[in-house]
């Protein structure tokens, strides 16, 4: 609001005006130490910390012991009774002294404190007004209704005119010399005064004829009770005491008298040393974050026309209720009439609840005087309180697959930002989100070994990774300081909704979905087999490096003989099949059990079966070569008493190489046993992956035979060669 531009003059200039109702006993003592340059001194009139609203009300209630409520006492104005009095200028009672006034639902030393509060204006220099202006403080029958309480401070309230209604009332006046008198101590371009610190010429009453003289104002509140009350007491008033004088002006005497009297020195210990300006910030108090440099300042104004030593100065502060101080001056010495400027900068180190404030010291003043001094001038803020943010801090959740199901062996990745919102470069060290198996074992994302984050920047973590196993893993933030130090809690969560750990399915993926298979099922030596099985990829948006994917095989010595091995990606959604061939120069058993090469280390579980009933591993048995395949026996009737019978095999060479099985003869022997053989064949040559057929017959008469297949091999009889593969019989019995 802008102040009214013109002088506000006080009520209380004459001898008698309206505060001769009855007063204490005052001796003129009390003006011995009077100047008319320096009435009170700034540090004194704005120093709001002298009263709170209950010392205001105890005050009150001292000056008054009883309030004469009815008038019933005998008026001091003749007349009768104080209630006849009244009654004969139109006013009746109650009559409400000031300790017990009330207004707009405040006792009227809540009215005071707040005013003072509001404006830093000391609470006593109000008090005084209400006693020099209406006699107000000591009156014990105010009358409500009369211009006591409607003008209590005299504001608005010109020499020259009535009094201006928009003014009126206790809060109103008080309010408004409040803000009076911190515009002129703040030099308020908007608020008109005639006065100057230096040389003034100031009259001794409101008759020109009385004259008046040059005095030197030297501070802002003596400026200020000049422009409320334009005149100075002459050597006749001063003398005077409370006494009246020619050409006398009373208003500033008894603002002094009253205050010297009832609050004591209107001096200070280095009065003249104010703040020039609040304490202050060079970053929003709203915004403030961890890892800020943060520079602090306030100025201190000297206006005497001499240097003077202030003592020391400096910026305090609390973070988390430790010692956080800025920084100190031990000696401060301010030239006449001139400013200084007090600052220092430190970075925030942590995050939580900083307090800043003005730190003094001086000697004269007893030590430690942060509470007080420099006093209260332009600047009233002494104090500064703040949250200081989280920083670097977490800004959003840690994700992981982008919010989808996480597939074992497809490319996962994980984001999450970490934003530096303070004033300078911060180096976080190492930054890793940390990941374990359900194993326990460490499954980390990629890190960057050394974070570096811009004054008002952003990190954005970015990496991927595959996991091979399926189930349940863990996942948290953690940061390796450049100390070498571990947390877990840095950087913070600027939220407790921001997720920085947690867990996360791993679906099984790729799956094998069909049994590792062998083409043919029972293979012989030296034989072409085809190991395969078929590899599905769950995941429906990313591809899938299996890896190189080898069916291992051993025989019963241990001795490798592995299948070719298969490098498998498979697309989103896709079923591929590993199928890889070889033969074995050898024939028996062979195990056999997959396994995976992947990122350069051979893995036994990657990927997994479907379920159960789906075989990786296992045995197979290799048939020896050349074999009989198959061995067919049949009869055909020739008459009724004789039939031919007929015998043939198939042998398969399944080998590199021809071979001769010798002459292959179909032993036959009848009940009795007596020799029934079918012709022999030739020697007979298999070429390599040949199958010949070797047969014979003979027309025999009825009866039971048995008919085995032998061979005469290499000059002996061999009962077992070729062998028979897939469990075949040698040896058929036939009747006819």
């Amino acid at each position: 609001m802008v102040y009214l531009p013109r002088l506000i003059f006080s009520l209380s200039i004459l001898a008698g005006a309206t505060l001769l109702a009855p007063q204490q006993d005052v001796s003129a003592a009390s003006l011995a130490n009077w100047q008319p340059g320096n009435i009170i001194e700034d540090a004194v009139f704005t120093n709001s910390n002298t009263m709170n609203a209950a010392a205001i009300q105890s005050f009150l209630n001292s000056k008054v012991a009883v309030c004469d409520t009815n008038g019933t006492a005998i008026s001091e104005f003749g007349g009768g009774t104080r209630a006849q009095w009244a009654a004969a200028r139109g006013y009746a009672p109650p009559f409400t002294c000031l300790k017990d006034f009330s207004e707009g639902g405040k006792t009227s030393a809540q009215i005071i404190f707040d005013a003072s509060q509001e404006f830093s204006i000391n609470p006593q220099v109000l008090i005084v007004k209400l006693q020099k202006e209406q006699s107000l403080v000591t009156d014990t029958w105010p009358i409500p209704d009369s211009s006591q309480y409607r003008t209590a401070t005299g504001y608005g309230c010109p020499d020259t005119a009535a009094c201006d209604s928009q003014y009126y009332g206790l809060t109103n006046q008080i309010r408004w010399t409040a803000r009076m008198f911190r515009a002129i101590i703040n030099q308020s371009p908007t608020w008109f005064t005639p006065y100057t610190l230096g040389q003034n010429f100031v009259r001794f009453s409101p008759d020109i004829n009385c004259g008046g003289s040059t005095i030197n104002i030297q501070n802002r509140a003596t400026q200020a009770l000049y422009n409320y009350t334009p005149y100075q007491p002459n050597p006749a008033t001063l003398a005077a005491g409370w006494g009246t004088a020619p050409c006398g002006a009373y208003g500033n005497r008894n603002f002094y008298h009253y205050f010297v009297d009832w609050f004591g020195s209107t001096s200070a210990v280095n009065g003249s040393i104010t703040l020039g300006s609040n304490l202050t910030i060079n970053k929003s108090v709203g915004s403030l974050v961890q890892a800020d440099v943060i520079t602090a300042s306030y100025t201190v104004s000297n206006s005497l026309n001499s240097p003077v030593n202030v003592g020391g100065l400096g910026i305090c502060g609390r973070l988390n209720g430790q010692w956080f101080d800025f920084g100190f001056n031990h000696v401060n010495t301010l030239g006449a009439n001139s400013t200084t400027t007090v600052s220092f900068a430190r970075t925030l180190t942590s995050a939580g609840s900083l307090e800043l404030f003005t730190c003094s010291y001086n000697d004269a003043l007893g030590g430690w005087a942060s509470n007080s001094y420099p006093y209260n001038g332009v600047g009233t803020i002494r104090t500064l309180s703040a949250n200081v943010g989280v920083n670097p801090a977490l800004n959003n959740s840690v994700v992981i697959g982008a919010g989808q199901d996480v597939y074992a062996g497809t490319s996962t990745g994980a984001t999450f930002t970490v934003r530096n919102t303070s004033n300078r470069e911060v180096n976080l060290g190492r930054l890793v989100l940390a990941v374990r198996d359900p194993s326990g074992q460490n499954r980390d994302f990629p890190s960057d070994a050394s974070v570096v984050i811009p004054a008002g920047g952003t990190y954005s973590f970015n990496k991927t990774r595959q996991f091979l196993d399926a189930g349940s893993y863990t996942y948290f933030l953690s940061n390796r300081s450049t100390s070498g130090v571990w947390d877990a809690t840095q950087p913070r969560s600027t939220s407790s909704a921001i997720t920085r750990s947690g867990s996360f399915i791993v679906r099984a993926n790729p799956v094998i979905i069909s049994s590792l298979s062998f083409s043919p099922a029972k293979p012989l030596a030296d034989e072409n087999v085809t190991a395969s099985m078929q590899i599905r990829n769950n995941s429906p948006t990313n591809s899938v490096n299996v890896g190189r994917i080898v069916i291992a095989a051993r025989d019963s010595s241990g001795r490798n003989y592995d299948f070719p091995s298969q490098n498998l990606v498979i697309p989103a959604g896709a079923t591929v099949t590993y199928s890889q061939s070889r033969s074995f120069d050898f024939s028996g058993e062979l195990t056999y059990f997959m396994v995976n090469n992947f990122n350069n280390a051979w893995i036994g579980s990657f990927p997994t079966a479907l379920n159960t009933n789906i075989r990786t591993s296992g045995s197979l048995i290799l048939n020896p070569s050349p074999s009989i395949a198959s061995y067919d026996v049949a009869i055909s009737q020739i008459d009724s008493s004789v039939s031919r019978l007929t015998a043939s095999i198939n042998v398969r060479n399944t080998g590199q190489a021809a071979i001769n099985i010798g002459r292959i003869v179909f032993s036959t022997r009848n009940a009795a046993g007596a020799n029934f053989d079918l012709p022999s064949s030739v020697e007979t040559m298999v070429q390599p992956g040949a199958t010949v057929t070797v047969s014979s017959q003979r027309d025999l008469p009825q009866g039971t035979y048995t008919v085995s297949v032998v061979s005469r091999y290499q000059g002996a009889w061999v009962f077992n060669y070729p062998p028979t593969v897939n469990g075949l019989s040698r040896t058929q019995t036939v009747s006819f």
